[in-house]
C-alpha cells in the first residue's frame, strides 16, 4: 500500500499526488481518497475488476450501486442520459455535496449500477479530486471508505483497518470539511424527489428546481 500525506503539501504537491492516484487508478487498483463529505474509497468506472475488489474490501451487498464521479457537469455524458434539471444545479450544488440519480448509459458496468438501468453521480468539491478526475479524463466509481455497517470516516485516521490495508494507495489530506454524506437527488421519475438529505436545504434544492418548472 502507497501512503502519501499531502496536508500541507503546495499545489504542486498535491499535483503530484493526483497523479501518483491516477497512475494506481489506471493500472486497475484502488485508492482512499479526502472529498469534502467524507473519505472515499474508488476505482475508474471502466475496471470492473476494481470495482468487485472495493465491495469486498467494504463487505458491501452487492445489491448496493456504486456511485460515480466525474469533475463537471459536462462529463455526466460519459456515463448518464442528461436532465434539464443539470442546467439549474450546475454552479450552485454541483459541484457539491449533492447526488444525482439519472438513467445509465451501456458505458456503465453492470456491478456499478448493480445490474440496475440507472446511475447515481456527484461532482466533488475538492481540490484533489477535481485535479485527479482532469488527470483521468473518465469516471471513477467511489463510496465511502468504510467497512459497511461502520461510520463513514471524516479523517484519514478514522479509517477501518482493513480498508487502509487493503487499499493500493491511501491521501491523506487532512479532515473533510463536511464530514457527512451527500444529498441524494432522483431524476429519474416525473417529479425529482430527494431520497437523503444533508446539508443542502431541502428548501432551497426544492426552489432552485421549481425555476425550471415553471
Amino acid at each position: 500500500m502507497i501512503y502519501i500525506d499531502v496536508t500541507a503539501a503546495t499545489p504542486a504537491g498535491v499535483e503530484a499526488a493526483a497523479r501518483e492516484t491516477a497512475r494506481v487508478l489506471s493500472e486497475g487498483r484502488t485508492a482512499v481518497f479526502p472529498t469534502e463529505t467524507v473519505y472515499g474509497i474508488g476505482c475508474l468506472m471502466s475496471r470492473p475488476e476494481a470495482a468487485e475488489r472495493i465491495y469486498d474490501l467494504k463487505q458491501r451487498d452487492r445489491s448496493k450501486p456504486l456511485p460515480v464521479m466525474v469533475d463537471s457537469v459536462a462529463r455526466i455524458e460519459l456515463a448518464a442520459e442528461s436532465h434539464p434539471a443539470l442546467a439549474a444545479l450546475e454552479g450552485i450544488y454541483m459541484p457539491g455535496p449533492l447526488t444525482v440519480i439519472l438513467p445509465k448509459k451501456p458505458s456503465v458496468p453492470d456491478i456499478v449500477c448493480a445490474g440496475g438501468d440507472t446511475v447515481a453521480l456527484r461532482i466533488p468539491d475538492h481540490p484533489f479530486l477535481q485535479t485527479l478526475l482532469g488527470i483521468l479524463g473518465e469516471p471513477i466509481c467511489a463510496t465511502s471508505a468504510n467497512v459497511s455497517g461502520r461510520p463513514a470516516p471524516s479523517a484519514c485516521d478514522r479509517l477501518d483497518p482493513e480498508i487502509r490495508e487493503g487499499a493500493d494507495i491511501v491521501i491523506n489530506m487532512g479532515p473533510s470539511e463536511i464530514g457527512s454524506a451527500s444529498v441524494i437527488l432522483d431524476l429519474t421519475g416525473g417529479e425529482p424527489r430527494i431520497l437523503r438529505e444533508g446539508t443542502i436545504s431541502r428548501e432551497a434544492l426544492i426552489h432552485t428546481l421549481q425555476r425550471i418548472q415553471s
